[in-house]
C-alpha cells in the first residue's frame, strides 16, 4: 500500500538518521490536497445525511452498528475454511 501510494507521489519515506530500521512518511504537498479534499467530501457527504435522516433515526443506526462491529469483535464469524459458518438464526 505505501508502495502505491509513494508512485502516486502522496507520501515520501525518509529514513532515520540515527536509527536506519525506522523510516518515518510525511505527506507530500500533493498527499496534503489530497487529504483536505477527501476531508470536504466527507462533510459534505455527513451534511447531506443530516439533512435527510432524522437524529432519532441516525441514533439508532448508530447503535446498531455499534452492536455489529462488536458482534464482529467478540464472535468468530468465519472457520478454519474462511466458509460462513451458518449462524443463521432468524
Amino acid at each position: 500500500m505505501l508502495k502505491s501510494l509513494e508512485e502516486s507521489e502522496l507520501i515520501r519515506r525518509v529514513q532515520d538518521k540515527k536509527d536506519k530500521r525506522l523510516v518515518k512518511i510525511f505527506l507530500t504537498e500533493k498527499g496534503k490536497e489530497k487529504k483536505e479534499m477527501a476531508k470536504k467530501v466527507v462533510r459534505r457527504f455527513n451534511q447531506a445525511v443530516r439533512e435527510e435522516i432524522p437524529e432519532e433515526k441516525l441514533k439508532v443506526f448508530f447503535e446498531v452498528a455499534e452492536k455489529i462491529n462488536s458482534i464482529i469483535d467478540h464472535k468468530e464469524i468465519y472457520n478454519n475454511n474462511n466458509k460462513t459458518e451458518n449462524t443463521n438464526t432468524f
